[in-house]
């Protein structure tokens, strides 16, 4: 658990070089005529809410089977649950994968606009 502190911070700080950068090249490309300053609508795909689901799942399940295995077993240790975690999120993208695949078939995906902008009534 004490490692999830730094790691946390590290994301952070990445996500925000990430975006610092980003913005900086974004601003020249608008100062050069390349870009303009219309920003495309913000959407959420219904794929995006099934993945971070189904992962969310697989982490909760993988975490309560491991507690469950470690009452039972007495040398069931945090590795073993580290590596039933990343079989369960494996899993939960396969599945995830497939179901996208089946639903690109049979019709397609699903957007929905996030924009602050009002329709016209």
């Amino acid at each position: 658990m004490e490692a999830l502190i730094p790691l946390g911070v590290f994301a952070m700080i990445a996500y925000v070089v990430v975006q610092y950068l980003h913005h900086r090249q974004r601003m020249k490309l608008i100062e050069k005529g390349l870009a303009t300053t219309e920003l495309p609508p913000m959407t959420a795909s219904v794929s995006n809410s099934m993945r971070f689901g189904l992962i969310a799942i697989a982490l909760g399940l993988a975490i309560f089977i491991s507690q469950i295995f470690e009452e039972m077993f007495r040398s069931w240790g945090s590795e073993d649950t580290f590596a039933m975690g990343s079989i369960f999120v494996g899993a939960a993208l396969i599945i995830h994968t497939l179901m996208s695949r089946k639903a690109g078939a049979s019709g397609g995906e699903k957007e929905y606009d996030l924009s602050l902008k009002r329709s016209a009534e």
